[in-house]
């Protein structure tokens, strides 16, 4: 089975992946409410990042393996 890719458009029609956001419109976005305080702890304050550059470091994080 395919992996479907989503699809983001903003009003205007604009692809959204490509789209930049601060770390504090990540954190306080709809889309991330979950994953709110790992953003906040792992996403640099000085960086603008896309959905799909969030999306890596959010997945990479979560994988993470606990040390010993």
């Amino acid at each position: 089975m395919a992996d479907k890719k989503e699809v983001v458009t903003s009003s205007s029609g604009e692809n959204m992946h490509d789209v930049t956001f601060s770390k504090k419109a990540l954190t306080a976005s709809k889309r991330y409410l979950q994953h709110q305080d790992v953003l906040k702890a792992i996403l640099d304050d000085s960086k603008q990042y896309t959905f799909t550059e969030v999306n890596q470091v959010l997945q990479r994080f979560l994988k993470g393996k606990v040390g010993n």
